[in-house]
């Protein structure tokens, strides 16, 4: 019998000593095949258990808790108890639908875990099953749970200084023209911006509203354009529409800045007419600026239709108001 076998680049033919040359070489074979036999065994003996996690991550909101279906296998030959333990990190609080779970040999049974923070960010949660009696074995599994905001931002304490303004006949912010509308915005998150509904006195629709430095008080000075002063047997106030948004696109719409829009020069009566004369307002503010007595009371910021300096007086107020009413040229403007 011949024996044929390759050594570098040539073929050895031999009847009685090719057994020497083989030896060696079986030698090696057998070595090798003993080290892949126990590296499968040793791998297959050290695995007992698996744990899985569906799904293995999930989103939900402020007011939602997080729930993963967890299955549990018993991967050796014969039954076995395994424990589930969890270890919260970062949530807040967590449970299991079953922390104790006996299964035959190969068999499969499943988990709820239910976990939940108050609080906007990303949380982890470990679970880890161990064989009863031997915490040695065991399998983990980690789930990251994203809380997100979705309540949107609560707006309080809105206002508006001076609550009453003159229509802007000039098209020139004076004194006693503008307001300063103010609200406060609170959220979880931080807040992407304030905005106000000005289109009822002529102004943006989303018009900015800007921060005080780092509190919650956002502001904007606004003024009221011709034709905004709206009577219906009283002056009508304007209810301004204010929108928080918050960095998670939640807004709040439902709260408004109220004030009053006037004409300028209507002081008379006090609360106005919708209407600017002679006989009631004209005389009226001649007779404030003249200290008549009973005629103590008007509102300056309508009043002041002269020079629009914060000071009422007969020359240039008063008068200013006569000669208007009158239709004077060169007085068709109340500042």
């Amino acid at each position: 019998m011949v024996y044929r076998m390759k050594t570098q680049d040539r073929l050895v033919e031999d009847k009685g000593v090719s057994k020497r040359r083989l030896f060696p070489h079986l030698l090696l074979y057998l070595a090798i095949f003993a080290v892949i036999f126990c590296e499968v065994v040793v791998g297959e003996s050290d695995t007992h258990i698996s744990l899985t996690s569906e799904p293995i991550s999930k989103e939900v909101n402020q007011s939602e808790n997080a729930t993963y279906t967890l299955t549990v296998t018993n991967l050796e030959n014969a039954s076995n108890t395994i424990l589930l333990n969890i270890t919260l990190n970062e949530a807040a609080f967590g449970s299991l639908s079953r922390d104790t779970i006996t299964l035959n040999a190969s068999e499969s049974n499943i988990s709820y875990l239910n976990v939940g923070n108050p609080n906007v960010g990303v949380f982890n949660t470990t679970v880890r099953a161990t064989l009863q009696g031997n915490n040695s074995v065991f399998a983990g599994v980690r789930v990251v749970t994203t809380v997100i905001d979705s309540t949107p931002p609560a707006v309080v304490n809105s206002s508006a200084v001076p609550k009453i303004i003159p229509e802007d006949t000039d098209a020139e912010s004076l004194w006693g023209e503008t307001s300063n509308l103010s609200v406060v915005v609170t959220d979880e998150s931080n807040i992407s911006s304030v905005t106000i509904n000005l289109s009822a006195i002529g102004g943006s629709i989303k018009q900015p509203m800007r921060r005080i430095d780092d509190s919650n008080v956002w502001v904007v000075t606004t003024k009221a354009s011709v034709g905004s002063a709206m009577f219906r047997g009283c002056y009508v106030p304007c209810l301004l529409k204010v929108n928080a948004t918050d960095e998670y696109m939640n807004s709040n719409t439902s709260a408004n800045i109220e004030f009053v829009v006037v004409k300028s020069g209507d002081v008379y009566p006090y609360e106005g007419d919708g209407e600017v004369n002679f006989r009631h307002d004209a005389l009226q503010l001649v007779r404030y600026t003249k200290n008549v007595p009973g005629f103590d009371k008007i509102r300056e910021n309508i009043a002041d239709v002269g020079v629009r300096n914060g000071v009422l007086d007969f020359r240039y107020d008063a008068l200013h108001l006569v000669r208007h009413t009158k239709k004077l040229p060169g007085f068709e403007i109340l500042h």
